[in-house]
């Protein structure tokens, strides 16, 4: 559109949207038609990368342009930033810092930023200076369960491929002769109340009791009436014995 025109010429002034930057990542934004020097040309439209004016003057016509970065930050579960940012524009990026994908069985739990070194919390934030291209990396975890009557050891939440040691009491007294003997967790080795695990996908630990007789506990109940009734028969005695003496 620069040159000379006939007055009263509806002029087609058109600059390209986008160039290309020097790297990878990099353009330039059109932002606006800026009028230069005088006289001022005050039209509507300027924002526009085509732009008609009426030349009733001479005017000095400059396109703007602002230096934008690409931003790339993305995480398991999707893109949390994927656009052209503004050079000098704050950028702040927020991942989840947990996030169940199966609600009390798998969930994601933030571990770092990938692409820059240094960047371990979960929000971060920075001046735009150059393209950025960050990945949310995530320790996958899995629930593990011990259901075990009497308590156990080894239940929560757990990192995939991580081994984690499941206990639980291998005698329990539950009544005056009987106790709680433990038997094992199925699919596991018999009567180990101790085991560990290869953590792979979540799971669901059963403790399997029975209950036996205590032999100690039973001894001891049916010693003492026969004690009992021993003691009583040798005081009789020797109060017989006594007696006769006094005789």
């Amino acid at each position: 559109g620069s040159g000379w025109h006939l007055e009263g010429t509806q002029l087609v002034l058109q600059a390209p949207e986008v160039v290309e930057g020097q790297g990878e990542g990099e353009r330039l934004k059109f932002v606006s038609w800026e009028s230069v020097g005088r006289p001022i040309l005050v039209t509507e439209g300027a924002e526009k990368p085509v732009f008609t004016i009426t030349v009733d003057a001479p005017y000095t016509l400059k396109a703007v342009y602002e230096k934008q970065y690409f931003v790339v930050a993305n995480a398991p579960f999707g893109f949390l930033k994927r656009e052209w940012v503004k050079e000098g524009d704050d950028l702040v990026l927020d991942a989840v810092p947990v996030e169940e994908t199966v609600p009390e069985q798998v969930r994601y739990v933030f571990k770092r930023w990938e692409g820059q070194e240094g960047l371990v919390s979960p929000r971060i934030g920075s001046v735009v200076s150059g393209p950025v291209n960050l990945s949310a990396v995530y320790d996958v975890q899995v629930m593990v369960t011990v259901d075990a009557p009497y308590g156990g050891s080894g239940s929560g939440w757990h990192k995939v491929g991580s081994t984690v040691t499941v206990s639980v009491p291998d005698h329990l007294q539950s009544k005056v002769i009987f106790r709680e003997s433990f038997v094992g967790f199925p699919g596991y080795a018999s009567g180990k109340s101790t085991v560990q695990i290869l953590v792979q996908e979540p799971i669901v630990l059963t403790a399997v009791y029975r209950s036996v007789v205590d032999l100690k506990v039973l001894s001891l109940v049916l010693l003492l009436p026969l004690a009992g009734v021993l003691t009583y028969f040798a005081n009789r005695w020797v109060m017989l014995l006594v007696r006769r003496r006094s005789l």
